[in-house]
């Protein structure tokens, strides 16, 4: 019984801890203008929508681009699938990213996508 409460209040303290130990990524809502994939830069997608980023965060210093998306597991492959899809239906979508620029040092990855009607 005790260490269900220690255990309890070791969870409830990583809760309220967990939010200011990772850096926040931001969200945009659009439509997507471009992609572009160039063998010479890596194995990343770039992703532009037509609606820029308000708050970007620190590393993000390229206008030029919204998100760039790994391409090394099924789930990047995925969320590459459902822009394609978005751009060629003209649905909106939102981009969730990473609060880092990892595959492209000025442009934050994206890790998340949702689409709507």
């Amino acid at each position: 019984m005790r260490f269900l409460k220690k255990l309890k209040a070791v969870v409830s303290w990583l809760a309220c801890a967990a939010p200011g130990l990772a850096m926040a990524g931001t969200s945009v809502t659009g439509h997507v203008k471009d992609l572009s994939i160039q063998k010479d830069f890596g194995t990343f997608v770039f992703i532009q929508l037509d609606t820029p980023q308000s708050s970007p965060i620190a590393c993000h210093a390229n206008a030029g681009w919204t998100y760039t998306l790994p391409q090394q597991t099924d789930a990047d492959k995925k969320i590459l699938a459902l822009l394609m899809m978005a751009r060629a239906l003209g649905q909106t979508v939102t981009l969730r990213g990473a609060g880092a620029c990892n595959e492209f040092g000025s442009i934050e990855s994206a890790v998340g996508v949702d689409t709507y009607q």
